[in-house]
C-alpha cells in the first residue's frame, strides 16, 4: 500500500490570505513548502492510485477507497486494516479524485468529478454523516484543509493557482448551542423558596463551570438560560402580593453566572419568565410553586414587575456574556390569563426594557412560527420559535423567509434527536441559529461530538 502524506498545504504566505472569503487564487503549489496538520491524497493524471491510503492525524486510523477500484465507497480502517466505518460516498460507481483529513481529524473530505455528486464531501469521520456536499465545475485534482480547518486549499494542475473555499461563511455557527435551561427549575437564581440549602449559581459554580465548558468544547456559543421562571424565588412581595425587589441571592448568582460564562466563551440568553407564573399549576407533588396570574392580570402589579425586571436587564448593561434577553418562554401557555392581558404585559415589559435599556438586543420564545404576527408590535430584535413537530405548525424545514418577519429568526428549541438533519434545515432555510433542548438530555449528550463536527464545516 502507498502512503500519501498530505502535500497541498501553505507557508507562511498562504496564510495571509485565510481571510478571503469564497476562491481565490493565491500562487501556485510548487511555491510553497509542507506545513503538517493535514493530509490528503491526490493525482493530477487520473484518479488517486488504487490501494493508496491517508493516515489521519494525531491517531492511527487511515482513509481508502473500497476494493475494487472506483466503487464509489471509501472505508476508515485501524491501524491493523480492520474496517471501522464504509461510507457509500457515490450511489453508483465512480472515480475517486482525492482524500483529506481535517487537522484534528474528525472530518473526512472525499472528492470526485462525474456521477451523481460531483465536489467535496465532507463526512464526519466517527460516524460516517455527511456533513456538507460542496458542488463544483471545474476539475480539481487536489485539495486540502487549512491548518485551521477554516478552508479548504484546491488546485487543478502543479503549477496551477491555489483556489480557496470557505468552510465558515456564515453566522450561523456563532449563534448556535443549547438550552442549558436550569439546574434547579425557579431558584437558580434566588433563595431555596422552600427553606432548605441555597442551590443558585453562586453555589454551583464548579457544576455550572462544568456544563458550560462541555458545550463550549463541543462547539456551542450560546446557552438560553431560564432566570425567575414562576416567580417561586428571587422575586420579593409585599403583603398585598406586589413585587418590591429581590431577594439577597439574586445579584450574587446572576453574577456567577456571567462570570462562568465568561471564562468559558460563552454568551447567554437569559429568559426573564416562564409561562408557569400563570398556567393554572399552583401545585405540584403537594408542594406550591409559583403561580402568579395576578402579576399579569392587574394592572397596578404587572407595571411594577415590568419595571423591576427592566432595572434588572439595565444592571447588567453591555455585559460581554449576555447576547439577548428572552421575554418569556412560550406565551402561548398563559392558560390562567386572556391573550390579551398576556399581550399587554409583554408589551409593557418590552417597553420598559427598551425605555432603560435601548442597546440591549431583546426577544421572544414563541412556541409557534405562525403567532408571530401576534406579537409584531414588539420591538424585538430577532424572532425566536420553538419545534416540537405539534400540530397546526409549519414543518421544520419551512423557509425563513417565506415568514416575512423583517428581523432574523433564531431555532429557540428543538430536539436533539435528529441533530444534523435539524441543523442542515435550520441552515439552509435561512434562519439565524439553533438551539437544542437541552444540554443534559442523552439525545444531545451522545451527538455532541457530531455538533462540533458539523459547526466546524458551517
Amino acid at each position: 500500500m502507498k502512503i500519501v502524506p498530505g502535500n497541498i498545504v501553505a507557508t507562511a504566505i498562504l496564510v495571509a490570505f485565510i481571510g478571503l472569503a469564497g476562491c481565490a487564487g493565491i500562487g501556485t503549489i510548487k511555491e510553497r513548502s509542507m506545513i503538517g496538520g493535514s493530509e490528503s491524497a491526490h493525482s493530477f493524471e487520473g484518479s488517486i492510485a488504487e490501494g493508496t491510503i491517508v493516515r489521519a492525524p494525531g491517531d492511527k486510523r487511515f482513509a481508502r477507497e473500497a476494493f475494487p477500484s472506483g466503487s464509489g465507497i471509501v472505508e476508515i480502517c485501524d491501524s491493523l486494516g480492520r474496517v471501522l466505518l464504509s461510507i457509500k460516498a457515490q450511489p453508483s460507481p465512480n472515480d475517486l479524485k482525492g482524500l483529506a483529513w481535517s487537522p484534528d481529524g474528525s472530518v473526512l473530505a472525499v472528492m470526485y468529478h462525474g456521477g451523481s455528486l460531483p465536489g467535496i464531501l465532507l463526512y464526519d469521520s466517527r460516524k460516517g454523516i455527511l456533513l456538507r456536499y460542496l458542488p463544483f465545475h471545474t476539475h480539481y485534482h487536489a485539495f486540502s484543509f487549512s491548518p485551521d480547518s477554516t478552508m479548504l486549499y484546491l488546485a487543478e494542475t502543479p503549477v496551477s493557482p491555489v483556489q480557496t473555499i470557505a468552510l465558515r461563511d456564515t453566522s450561523f455557527a456563532l449563534q448556535s448551542g443549547v438550552n442549558l435551561p436550569w439546574l434547579n427549575y425557579g431558584w437558580d437564581i434566588g433563595r431555596n423558596p422552600w427553606g432548605g440549602s441555597h442551590g443558585g449559581f453562586s453555589s454551583q459554580k464548579e457544576r455550572l463551570f462544568k456544563e458550560f465548558s462541555f458545550l463550549a468544547t463541543h462547539g456551542g456559543k450560546i446557552a438560553r438560560v431560564f432566570i425567575f421562571c414562576d416567580a417561586r424565588s428571587a422575586i420579593r412581595f409585599s403583603a398585598d402580593g406586589m413585587p418590591i425587589g429581590f431577594d439577597r441571592y439574586v445579584e450574587r448568582d446572576f453574577n456567577t453566572l456571567l462570570k462562568v460564562a465568561s471564562s468559558t466563551g460563552i454568551r447567554l440568553i437569559p429568559v426573564l419568565l416562564d409561562y408557569t407564573l400563570a398556567d393554572g399549576v399552583a401545585e405540584e407533588n403537594n408542594t406550591f410553586v409559583g403561580e402568579h396570574p395576578d402579576l399579569i392580570q392587574n394592572p397596578l402589579k404587572r407595571a411594577e414587575l415590568a419595571k423591576l425586571l427592566a432595572s434588572f436587564v439595565l444592571k447588567w448593561k453591555g455585559h460581554k456574556a449576555i447576547w439577548a434577553w428572552d421575554l418569556m418562554n412560550e406565551p402561548e401557555h398563559l392558560s390562567a390569563v386572556s391573550p390579551e392581558e398576556a399581550d399587554t404585559f409583554l408589551s409593557l415589559l418590552a417597553e420598559e426594557i427598551r425605555k432603560k435599556d435601548s442597546s440591549s438586543k431583546i426577544t421572544l420564545g414563541a412556541l409557534f412560527r405562525k403567532n408571530f404576527q401576534r406579537w409584531a408590535s414588539l420591538p424585538l430584535h430577532f424572532r425566536q420559535f420553538h419545534y416540537y413537530n405539534l400540530p397546526g405548525d409549519f414543518p421544520f424545514d419551512y423557509p425563513a423567509g417565506a415568514l416575512g418577519a423583517e428581523s432574523p429568526i433564531l431555532v429557540g428549541e428543538v430536539s436533539a434527536d435528529d441533530l444534523i438533519s435539524s441543523c442542515e434545515s435550520a441552515w439552509r432555510g435561512g434562519y439565524a441559529g439553533i438551539l437544542f433542548w437541552h444540554l443534559n438530555l442523552p439525545s444531545f449528550r451522545e451527538n455532541a461530538e457530531l455538533f462540533r463536527t458539523w459547526l466546524s464545516v458551517h
